[in-house]
């Protein structure tokens, strides 16, 4: 990979509004301002959330009453945006209409060719917060394009005031295309960030606890490790072909999400780029199926690279 740039145009933050989605408004202005990409800032207003409606309310009345919502939605965005966004990135607002939130901000992220979605996971109680953390799986589900996942982590790699503090990148692979694309994106930003990338295997296995392989515990009999190990060598020159300072190579045993997570966790890294999707039919649920676990085991936040599928009816 001869380019090492990392450049990003749009970055696309739905927001519910709530005190909780301040930490991912921050994380996208911080990644705008690295990027010189533009913000858009997007709230989706789902009708049936907010109706007011009783049997005396006339259908004029209820327009009325939406329209104020929308007014009020509006100024709260432009609000939050002032607030926490760096004066340098510029930024847009939107709020749509829609009966179902996912559909609108997959919807948004096309029609405005976006090159990020920068996620929370935590948002309003209650429902609410159910129906967030179903809007959220349902975007890195059916998104083409990365979607940045953050949480009340024990790391995060943006501070209160925007500071990026990125040291270290985990990049998980599989050695499928897809991951390919993945560890791509996480060498791109690694080398902006001046960060350390870290290429992680699994090797699945049925044990209650994770084990780190290092290079001087691989078994040269043990073929899948070795193999394993081989490839990730050959990745990380496909990386960083005349680099000084290569990327550092992990290999570990056991249930994968748990592994990964263990990982991760034992380098302190900053943030986890992979792919949801493997080499075949059966790895390609496999795979989604470890983001998907990832996503709430993970100390950090995740990013999520996928290629374009199929979305449901």
């Amino acid at each position: 990979m001869a380019d090492h740039a990392f450049r990003l145009n749009r970055i696309l933050i739905p927001t519910d509004l709530s005190e909780d989605a301040h930490a991912a408004l921050r994380y996208a202005s911080s990644l705008a301002k690295l990027s010189g990409a533009q913000l858009h800032v997007l709230h989706v207003m789902t009708v049936h959330a907010y109706d007011p409606t009783m049997a005396r309310t006339t259908l004029d009345g209820l327009q009325g009453m939406i329209q104020a919502m929308e007014v009020h939605m509006t100024e709260e965005m432009e609000k939050r945006a002032k607030a926490n966004v760096d004066e340098a990135v510029h930024v847009e607002t939107a709020l749509v209409r829609s009966m179902s939130p996912y559909d609108a901000i997959l919807q948004y992220a096309s029609d405005n060719d976006v090159d990020m979605i920068v996620m929370g996971t935590r948002g309003k109680t209650g429902l609410n917060y159910v129906l967030l953390g179903s809007v959220a799986e349902k975007v890195v589900e059916y998104s083409t394009r990365p979607v940045l996942v953050v949480n009340q982590h024990e790391r995060n790699f943006v501070d209160p005031d925007g500071t990026i503090h990125l040291d270290r990148i985990f990049c998980p692979t599989d050695f499928s295309d897809a991951s390919k694309t993945a560890s791509d994106l996480a060498a791109k930003m690694a080398h902006a960030a001046h960060a350390d990338l870290v290429l992680a295997h699994v090797v699945p296995e049925r044990m209650q606890q994770p084990v780190l392989v290092d290079d001087q515990g691989i078994d040269s009999t043990d073929k899948a490790t070795t193999q394993a190990h081989a490839r990730l060598v050959e990745e990380e020159r496909r990386l960083f072909p005349t680099a000084e300072k290569p990327a550092k190579i992990v290999i570990g045993r056991g249930p994968v999400p748990e592994t990964l997570a263990h990982l991760a966790r034992q380098d302190t890294v900053d943030l986890i780029v992979m792919s949801s999707q493997g080499e075949t039919n059966l790895m390609d649920r496999l795979i989604g199926s470890v983001a998907g676990h990832l996503l709430r085991l993970s100390p950090c936040p995740v990013l999520v690279v996928k290629s374009p599928i199929a979305r449901p009816s």
